[in-house]
């Protein structure tokens, strides 16, 4: 055994026990080396690829998912939401109607009820879908609004200063993005529609410019990202493009190195990397950097995942020999160092975060494909950070005979220790013994 991995070991049994003496204080006062997943729970929400949204659509302070789902060849397709049993588990898929080949959704209080509305962005019959919320976590009729552009990315954001929220729409066939400004009722305006350049596959909203007006950046299949500022009145100026590498298939944002400024994450599929662009604190970019994300990573979240107050990034890898989704952790000032992958088991086309279980940890959300039979599933995967195990010294999520080996090496030593007494001898060993398997509360 190298002194090295003895140290690194050494580092990350401390960094365990820390998190265990602290699993009850505020997430801000705890954190851990890396995010902890449970094996995830599957949920089956319909047929065809499918795009995963979280929020709290029937306002009782859990967060619930809803789900696109492109359906097969033209048929079955439908959006559900799958309402949170007020512990990070669902129950069964809602199911309504909303056009063809819905593509991809977005949650918003579109007519001022309190209540989040869902707009849905369907590829196939080249329009979006209006579901309004009725009040408890149902959703009503479909209010349809046309484009015939393969819409196939939508989000929701107030762009006009008027406090309705409006809806932005990418159209992959004629190279737009098209804003939809909201009535003051729920119903919309015809859209405006602004050059985005080629093949736009995502698009998200945010104040990149610091002027509290929300822009938007449109992730390209084309390679690049585009950005558009918004003039302050809800209109938009012309876009302006920056390299993210090949495929930038999504993106999402958040300040990433702590200076007040939005940057841009994104996942660029074809590279099979994550590309970070800074923003220069004034609504431009500097030039990328990438990370290696594993393979084609085909939707990307940003959110802290490991408790320390820094903005971590996870995608969806949506080709690999082992399915799986990574997170690459923020080393405290916008760069990217290590990344953990978790184990999905299908093609994954879409990811999002939040708290499910409300423990104060950052959970996922992964969908997935499956061709063997056409169905898509949704894999939840709860944050176990706080409740990390002493005796797994080598962080794989089990307490396995590695652990014993080191716990054995270190004997009489502080290094094996596992019940916190300063010391490894037979107690600790019976604490190993006693958690062997999966070491999680």
């Amino acid at each position: 055994m190298s002194p090295n991995r003895i140290r690194r070991w050494i580092s990350r049994a401390a960094v365990a026990l820390a998190c265990l003496s602290i699993l009850n204080a505020p997430p801000a006062l705890a954190q851990c080396e890396h995010p902890f997943f449970e094996t995830p729970d599957v949920y089956v929400p319909g047929y065809g690829r499918c795009y995963v949204t979280l929020g709290d659509v029937n306002n009782d302070g859990w967060v619930d998912m809803a789900v696109a789902n492109r359906g097969l060849y033209g048929i079955v397709y439908d959006v559900v939401v799958l309402l949170n049993n007020g512990d990070g588990s669902f129950q069964s898929p809602a199911r309504y109607d909303a056009g063809e080949g819905p593509h991809d959704l977005a949650l918003g209080d579109l007519n001022g009820d309190s209540w989040p509305d869902m707009a849905v962005a369907n590829s196939h019959s080249d329009d979006i879908s209006i579901l309004f919320n009725l009040g408890n976590g149902t959703f009503g009729e479909t209010d349809n609004y046309s484009f015939g552009s393969d819409p196939i990315a939508i989000a929701t954001g107030d762009v006009d200063g008027d406090d309705w929220l409006d809806v932005a729409v990418g159209n992959d066939s004629n190279d737009t993005v098209s804003i939809l400004i909201n009535n003051g009722d729920g119903t919309f305006a015809q859209p405006a529609h602004y050059s985005a350049g080629d093949a736009p596959h995502s698009v998200v909203f945010g104040d990149l410019n610091s002027d509290s007006w929300p822009d938007v950046v449109v992730g390209r299949f084309s390679g690049a990202i585009s950005v558009l500022l918004n003039n302050g009145d809800g209109t938009f100026a012309d876009y302006v493009q920056y390299s993210a590498g090949q495929y930038a298939i999504d993106a999402d944002l958040g300040d990433l190195n702590g200076d007040e400024s939005i940057d841009i994450a994104v996942a660029a599929w074809g590279a099979s990397k994550v590309s970070i662009l800074l923003n220069n604190g004034d609504g431009t970019f500097a030039d990328p950097v990438s990370y290696p994300a594993g393979p084609y990573p085909a939707s990307i979240v940003v959110s802290d995942m490991d408790g320390d107050d820094w903005l971590d990034v996870a995608v969806a890898n949506e080709y690999s020999a082992s399915f799986y989704a990574t997170v690459l952790l923020n080393n405290g000032d916008g760069t990217f160092g290590n990344s953990y992958s978790y184990d999905t088991g299908n093609w994954n086309h879409s990811i999002d975060a939040a708290d499910l279980d409300n423990d104060g940890w950052c959970d996922m959300a992964v969908a997935s494909y499956h061709d063997d039979d056409d169905t898509n599933t949704v894999a939840v995967f709860l944050n176990l950070c706080p409740n990390s195990c002493p005796a797994d010294f080598d962080e794989d999520g089990d307490v396995d005979t590695e652990d014993l080996l080191y716990l054995l090496a270190t004997w009489g030593t502080p290094d094996g220790d596992v019940d916190g007494d300063g010391d490894t001898d037979t107690a600790d060993l019976l604490a190993l013994l006693a958690a062997w398997g999966e070491c999680y509360e």
